[in-house]
């Protein structure tokens, strides 16, 4: 009896002194070390910064919505003037050509001979050479695509 309790005696001793071996995989272990630092960067921006913070997530939002494409945001009043110079310009540099708009919805705006900015910026008023004399048009400066010049 005595040897047997020995033998549990130091043999338990044995086990507890055998360490569990187990393997982390490289890319989990990388991971892990990766995530350790970005979170305690973290942790000291916020801590003395709390507006790189703010400026972060906006920008984060900001990349998140873009998508593949970017938008510009401009000023309507700009975006109406640069169209209006966009057609003097044509007008100049090739008289005989007659400046066309293509709109969003598909209809276009020939034989254009001005433009004029309302005082708000965001309506365009255009003067129309036709058959029947001049006529106006009005257009709102987010239906118009694209300035095309057609030979006459």
């Amino acid at each position: 009896m005595k040897k047997v309790l020995f033998f549990l005696i130091t043999s338990l001793s044995l086990y507890a002194a055998v360490p569990t071996i187990y393997m982390v995989p490289p890319a989990a272990s990388a991971k892990a070390a990766v995530e350790g630092t970005q979170d305690e960067e973290k942790k000291a921006s916020t801590q003395n910064n709390p507006l790189s913070e703010m400026a972060k997530a906006a920008t984060a939002k900001e990349a998140s919505t873009k998508g593949s494409t970017e938008m510009m945001i401009i000023s309507p009043e700009g975006r109406a003037k640069d169209i209006q110079a966009a057609i003097t310009f044509l007008q100049q540099k090739a008289p005989t050509d007659k400046p066309t708009i293509k709109l969003t919805n598909g209809k276009t705006l020939t034989g254009i001979v001005s433009v004029d900015v309302m005082p708000g910026g965001t309506l365009l008023i255009f003067k129309i050479a036709s058959l029947k004399g001049l006529k106006y048009q009005i257009e709102k400066i987010e239906n118009i695509d694209t300035i095309i010049v057609n030979e006459t």
